[in-house]
């Protein structure tokens, strides 16, 4: 007789889904799980009354607005009877909702977690109030990097677990192409950035930048078109990284950033990561081993000057990298076992 499988309910926006909820998804099916998906926006025409209903939904998350998705949520409860609910970044899942489920299905473990910074200031308690309200009736709160921990005591939740970043198994992945690129980075356009980017093309190294947000800063800084491209996902994503020599690994300041899934998919990509030196990153991948990191602009320009001028260490750190990465559980199987484990 087959055993039963057991169930998850992944809730999202499901607007990065091939990025988010998809892999988590695959990881959890790799454990034996079945996997549900439940999607917490509507789909918006463009027309007035959309961008108002929009306005109201998203961005005022009024109660009110969202009560027809949390019922909707209710009764996809009912339904499936997951073992695990796990809502990732779902901001417009009312508390309420969360105490219904559990009155009638006490043995779900509800799962939350955020991968950006929702715990401090006004503006972010606004915008991520539901959300910070679930923290305290979830079983478990799962936090993106270890400062998180002192921020979410405050909301008093049950029980709080580390949950990082991972790559995918089945994208990230080495590729049998010519390291035509020296340096690349994908993602959007913040000042700081543009700044660091702006020292390579002053110090005439090569490099190329694919993301929202770079046309304006690229034509203010004169840089020549072929510098920049629009963002890259999927298999584009992971052909330009592994075209290329060097991928920069930049690390959100907005979200006090310590690493980035970016520094679990490079290594997977067998390119060398060279990014922000923090003390959790360099417990990942030992410094100029498995990856390079630096402090300052001096220390980045002349890093990457040195790595260009040395191939073969290059190559090595690549390996080293890549090796740490894909044998020491980050993949999204891996973490969707520790969420099992919870």
């Amino acid at each position: 007789m087959s055993k039963i499988k057991k169930k998850i309910l992944i809730v999202g926006s499901l607007r990065s889904f091939e990025t988010y909820e998809e892999p988590l998804g695959y990881g959890f099916k790799k454990n034996k799980f079945k996997v549900f998906f439940f999607k917490i926006f509507p789909n918006y025409k463009k027309n007035v009354q959309d961008k108002v209903y929009f306005f109201l939904f998203e961005k005022l998350k009024i109660s009110f607005f969202l009560r027809s998705f949390n019922k909707g949520l209710i009764q996809r409860v009912k339904i499936i009877k997951p073992h695990i609910l796990f809502l990732w970044r779902s901001t417009t899942i009312l508390p309420e909702t969360i105490r219904k489920i559990k009155i009638m299905y006490p043995e779900i473990k509800v799962v939350i977690y955020h991968n950006d910074n929702p715990y401090s200031g006004i503006i972010n308690y606004f915008k991520y109030r539901h959300y910070l309200k679930l923290i305290k009736i979830s079983d478990v709160a799962a936090i993106y990097r270890p400062s998180d921990y002192t921020k979410i005591k405050k909301f008093k939740p049950k029980k709080v677990k580390l949950l990082k970043p991972y790559y995918t198994s089945y994208l990230h992945k080495p590729l049998r192409v010519k390291k035509k690129r020296d340096v690349v980075f994908i993602g959007h356009y913040t000042k700081e950035r543009g700044k660091k980017l702006n020292l390579l093309y002053n110090n005439n190294i090569q490099f190329n930048v694919f993301g929202n947000g770079w046309q304006k800063y690229c034509s203010k800084m004169n840089w020549p078109k072929n510098i920049f491209g629009s963002g890259k996902y999927k298999s584009d994503y992971i052909k330009i990284i592994n075209e290329s020599k060097i991928a920069l690994g930049f690390l959100s300041v907005k979200n006090n950033d310590v690493y980035t899934r970016r520094c679990y998919e490079i290594p997977a990509c067998k390119t060398l990561l060279f990014a922000q030196k923090t003390k959790e990153l360099n417990k990942i991948l030992k410094e100029n081993t498995e990856a390079v990191y630096w402090k300052n602009d001096y220390e980045f320009i002349n890093k990457i000057k040195f790595l260009l001028k040395n191939k073969q260490k290059i190559k090595k750190i690549s390996k080293s990298g890549y090796l740490k990465i894909v044998n020491n559980g980050n993949s999204e199987f891996h973490r969707a076992k520790e969420i099992i484990s919870y």
